[in-house]
């Protein structure tokens, strides 16, 4: 990470400066083969206020999915005799026969007999001309559940002037909370895929993989972006850039192969870096450990960073 350079001598126009190699695993494990000095002109003092005025960029990538919704259901009959009974194929499933007089209550109790991860089924039953419907809520099966098919062979028309009918609509579709996986880029290099909830330790990894990336700190919390006090697996990582100074162009992520209600994938800067200068690159230059920027103004205020490249 960052090796506080320094000062070892001051001219009026110039300023020299001398650092030492950071501590073993501080740049990730990886063999240092040079250095950067930044330099920020301009930055104000160290005070009780702001001790630190020169400033890391900091970006966060944040999961965002909506609330998940049950997924709601209606079953017509039409012109059907009540002395009728059908069945319904859900889920792969086929339930036991249910009459056409059916509550809502033996509604839900057959569906559940046949839906191993529905406990919860609310069917609210009505009766209105020559219609009878149920209106179906799974309400602990999250995501989307294939229209159900009416089993018609135990109905019969009621009114001989007209055919009965049958028909099953969806009313809500289910959603789901977000799972899949994204990649995050930045300048040019790109991640491999990352799963919905990586751990902050293998965003760090990940990120430090890239080669326009050196190090970085990485905090994983929850995210709650619908507000209902439930993350539903959506997350925010705070990615803060130890080595790269400046104002950092944004990461860039993909959201394509992130799945749930509305599911996506964005990034936002919390901390612009502070505007820096690279006035030393010794790439490939490991064993030099000292520069003099020249060219200064008087009497102004410089501060710099010394940055390992591995």
């Amino acid at each position: 990470a960052k090796e506080q350079p320094k000062i070892t001598e001051v001219e009026e126009t110039s300023i020299a400066l001398s650092w030492k190699s950071p501590v073993v695993n501080s740049t990730g494990g990886s063999p240092i083969t040079g250095y950067k000095v930044y330099m920020f002109p301009g930055v104000p003092l160290n005070s009780v206020a702001d001790p630190e005025p020169v400033k890391k960029e900091i970006q966060e990538i944040t999961t965002y999915v909506k609330t998940p919704a049950t997924e709601v259901q209606k079953i017509d009959l039409v012109n059907v005799k009540t002395s009728g009974t059908f069945r319904i194929y859900v889920l792969g499933q086929m339930t036991a026969t249910i009459p056409v007089t059916a509550t809502g209550v033996k509604v839900a109790d057959e569906l559940k007999a046949v839906i191993a991860d529905a406990s919860e089924i609310t069917v609210n039953a009505t009766t209105k001309g020559d219609t009878r419907s149920w209106s179906i809520e799974f309400d602990d099966y999250y995501g989307p559940i294939d229209t159900m098919v009416i089993e018609e062979d135990g109905l019969s028309t009621d009114d001989s002037s007209y055919e009965f009918t049958t028909s099953v609509k969806r009313v809500v579709e289910g959603t789901e909370e977000i799972t899949g996986t994204f990649t995050v880029s930045f300048r040019g290099a790109e991640t491999v895929p990352l799963s919905y909830n990586i751990t902050e330790e293998g965003m760090k990894n990940a990120l430090e993989n890239l080669d326009t990336i050196g190090v970085v700190s990485v905090d994983r919390t929850p995210s709650d972006p619908t507000l209902d006090g439930s993350n539903w697996g959506a997350f925010k990582w705070t990615v803060t850039f130890d080595t790269e100074a400046g104002d950092l162009e944004s990461m860039e992520v993909t959201s394509g192969r992130v799945l749930g209600g509305d599911a996506n994938v964005f990034v936002t800067t919390k901390q612009p870096g502070s505007a820096a200068v690279l006035v030393y690159d010794g790439t490939e230059r490991p064993e030099i450990k000292s520069f003099t920027a020249t060219g200064l103004t008087p009497d102004a205020l410089y501060a710099f960073k010394v940055a390992p490249i591995n």
